[in-house]
């Protein structure tokens, strides 16, 4: 379907804003026994991939990207990130960022944890292997592939981590209201494009003028295709 769609963002740009919710029926977060190290991470741990506001239906984690707008002459901008281990979680669980970025491994618990970057549709060959015990400094890589990675703990099987790597600036991630909000976007016809790590992939044309102001919300659900 199609989404028209403009917002002044200063000169020739327009910025998009909205807010994705969930359409189905949200589900109580499955409970993870945990085998080893509970006495840090716990017994159990919340399996927490629908991260759904009560009061909004807004969806947390939602990679939303605008496809197609024409390269501009500026260098890419790094996104640097953070992705911690904290209390046998990654966190942030879902994170998004530009090719050629730095990311930093860091290990807040008194345990050991072994975090293995992956690419999603392709888990062989490893991309990245950071071993860390407790109280080490923090690990550096730089990000340079595309794609949808996955993180995860090889001695703790129940973290997981997305990481979403993009060669364009137009790109956020959905907050813990289902929010998202893109700047100095130029005028044009492209494709709005939303990655969530169990719906898959959802796409829709978009339209942005030059002027006025549209609120935009979208809704997903579970579709029988497989995840992407």
């Amino acid at each position: 379907s199609a989404v028209s769609l403009a917002a002044s963002d200063g000169e020739g740009t327009s910025s998009v804003r909205g807010r994705v919710i969930y359409a189905g029926q949200a589900t109580q977060p499955q409970l993870v026994t945990v085998h080893r190290d509970s006495k840090t991470c716990g017994e159990s741990l919340l399996w927490e991939t629908f991260e759904v506001d009560p009061a909004t239906r807004g969806l947390e984690g939602v990679v939303v990207s605008v496809e197609g707008v024409p390269p501009s002459s500026d260098r890419l901008v790094a996104r640097d990130i953070v992705l911690e281990s904290s209390h046998c979680r990654f966190l942030p669980r879902v994170s998004a960022t530009t090719i050629g970025s730095t990311i930093t491994f860091r290990n807040s618990d008194p345990i050991l944890h072994n975090s293995q970057l992956l690419q999603r549709d392709n888990l062989l060959p490893i991309r990245m292997n950071v071993l860390q015990p407790s109280k080490v400094p923090d690990a550096d890589k730089v990000l340079n592939e595309l794609g949808v990675f996955e993180v995860r703990c090889n001695i703790h099987p129940f973290m997981h981590a997305s990481i979403v790597v993009f060669d364009h600036p137009y790109f956020t991630v959905t907050d813990g209201t289902g929010e998202f909000q893109l700047q100095n976007i130029p005028a044009g016809i492209y494709k709005l494009r939303l990655w969530h790590e169990n719906l898959g992939v959802t796409e829709k044309i978009l339209t942005i003028g030059e002027d006025g102001a549209t609120d935009l919300t979208i809704e997903l659900k579970k579709s029988e295709t497989p995840r992407n």
